[in-house]
């Protein structure tokens, strides 16, 4: 099959514009009191000139923030400028998307791509998640290094300018996500493959030289601001927040089983659970395919539209560990987006053998594909009622939430605040209890306008619950005099199958809020304000 010509400029532009209307309607769901709060948080924290993982806790890298920061700076701090920015790189996703399906599969195909992906990425929500922006960058250095190779297959010249960007592109994927920027990489591995294997010129030379391009733009878009923060940062936080509780501790505390494919009864399919299985079948299939293909042909070299299959099959297969531990349609969004064009292409390649067998199988990954949008169609957003919820909801402050759906206590509570705590000042959000936690609500910091009082605006299992963490958390209540605290105890009855749900026996924290402050007042049933009780020079038990 030839490859569909290139779209107009005109053309992207419309399917980039009709990407944002799609995400447009999502933008007034609640915000989220945890997921997109502490990414709001941590922005505006960069604002006031911290720095990610030195002075606050993250397990990702420093790009999402300071993306975000940025934008504030420029649009004011403000949610909706965060949504803004999320339903425009989703509409990069999918724009994406559907250059690659258009390369593999054709025009119609990758029009349902574009459909499928732009569905399931309104419908996630979680506004604010890094992987997104890092799926993005991973895609579009995928496309240019495989764009670099078809204008030499035409019998152009490849540009070492393009492939150096390509590189570029993939080392920025991973300051957004580390893990998924490096899935990025190893998913490049096919398309440099080809590009070392195919000659430069009538010579045929310089095969090799092909990388040194590629790896100078990964090195300097990842090296220097690698440097940047090693070099602001103290190693042992980067070690431990980035590298050693992501890859234990995170699955220990956050993991969750794999939701089975058959109803446990019944023994039939659950069409809600196919994401979680599809893809993988998909990209198996794939690279299946393409061995074959080379064996029949005798041949270790593989065409520029096989390496291009072979990179995004790839792709999926490793993004796949994001949803191994965590199973849920949050994390597996970035297995899922590169497996539909990894499908369109399977059923275009079985659909013109024109075999009975083999155009039966298309119709079936057809199908199977068709199963993938139950989740994405139940979960989608309904935008009038979202758009009134919002605005009869009105917010404590419109200027921060520009009238997003917030609960009206934890807008009552940031009322209060702003109205005890000058500008300026600095408060704690904490749990009910800090020796079992499932979430704490950095969205109250958020409303309103106060930073927290410490480098931990959001909790993680694992890492608030042990006795080092919460000593540093006192030291940092005293370092920055915080006088008033809120309580929220709104998730602790919160417990999933996994050891969040078991108390750590750290009750340090605990201890040290009961004895120096007292009870000021309650808002409904989970949310409460205690004001320091007992003089700064009171000893602090250690701390």
């Amino acid at each position: 099959m030839r490859s569909a010509p290139p779209a107009s400029l005109a053309g992207l532009a419309l399917v980039m514009a009709l990407g944002v209307g799609v995400g447009l309607l999502g933008i007034f769901r609640p915000v989220g009191v945890f997921d997109e709060a502490f990414v709001l948080v941590g922005a505006e924290r960069v604002v006031h000139g911290e720095l990610p993982l030195s002075d606050f806790y993250t397990p990702y890298p420093p790009g999402q923030y300071l993306a975000v920061a940025l934008l504030f700076k420029v649009f004011g701090v403000d949610a909706l400028t965060l949504r803004v920015y999320c339903v425009v790189v989703r509409a990069a996703v999918a724009l994406l998307v559907c250059l690659l399906a258009t390369s593999l599969a054709g025009r119609a195909l990758a029009a349902a791509c574009w459909c499928a992906s732009i569905l399931w990425l309104t419908a996630v929500g979680s506004f604010g998640y890094p992987t997104i922006p890092s799926l993005a960058l991973v895609l579009l250095g995928l496309w240019m290094l495989s764009n670099a190779w078809n204008v030499r297959a035409r019998g152009g010249r490849s540009s070492a300018t393009r492939v150096a960007g390509a590189g570029a592109v993939l080392g920025v994927a991973m300051l957004f996500r580390h893990d998924l920027g490096l899935y990025g990489l190893v998913a490049s591995l096919p398309l440099l493959a080809v590009g070392t294997a195919q000659p430069h010129g009538a010579a045929g030379r310089g095969r090799a030289s092909a990388l040194w391009p590629f790896m100078a733009g990964f090195a300097a878009a990842l090296g220097i601001p690698a440097v940047w923060l090693l070099s602001s940062v103290p190693v042992q936080f980067v070690t431990f927040e980035m590298l050693t509780y992501p890859a234990t501790g995170y699955a220990r505390m956050r993991g969750l089983p794999y939701p089975p494919l058959l109803h446990s009864q019944w023994l039939v399919p659950r069409p809600s659970k196919v994401p979680f299985y599809a893809p993988f079948v998909f990209d198996a299939a794939a690279l299946v395919w393409i061995a074959v293909r080379a064996i029949r042909l005798r041949t270790t070299l593989i065409a520029v539209r096989d390496a291009r299959l072979a990179s995004l099959a790839l792709l999926g297969l490793t993004a796949f560990n994001l949803t191994r531990v965590r199973p849920d349609e949050v994390h597996v969004v970035a297995a899922v987006i590169p497996s539909f064009v990894v499908a369109a292409s399977l059923i275009q390649r079985a659909w013109a053998t024109t075999r009975p067998a083999w155009r039966a199988a298309a119709i079936g990954i057809a199908g199977v594909s068709a199963l993938m949008l139950v989740p994405p169609i139940r979960s989608f957003p309904r935008p009038v009622p979202s758009v009134v919820r919002s605005v009869l909801g009105g917010a404590a402050d419109p200027d921060r939430v520009s009238h997003l759906a917030t609960g009206p206590e934890h807008r009552a509570v940031a009322g209060f605040l702003r109205s005890v705590v000058p500008p300026g000042g600095r408060v704690f959000v904490g749990c009910g209890r800090h020796d079992k936690v499932f979430i704490n609500e950095p969205l109250v910091y958020f409303l309103a306008g106060r930073l927290p009082g410490g480098r931990y605006h959001m909790f993680d299992p694992g890492i608030v619950t042990t006795l080092a963490v919460q000593q540093e958390m006192v030291r940092g209540l005293v370092r920055h005099r915080v006088e008033y605290l809120v309580i929220s105890s709104g998730c602790d009855w919160r417990a999933e199958p996994n050891q969040s749900a078991i108390s750590s026996g750290v009750t340090y924290l605990d201890d040290y809020l009961r004895r120096n402050y007292a009870l000021v007042q309650r808002f409904g049933d989970e949310l409460s304000v205690w004001r320091r009780a007992a003089a700064w020079d009171v000893p602090t038990g250690g701390a």
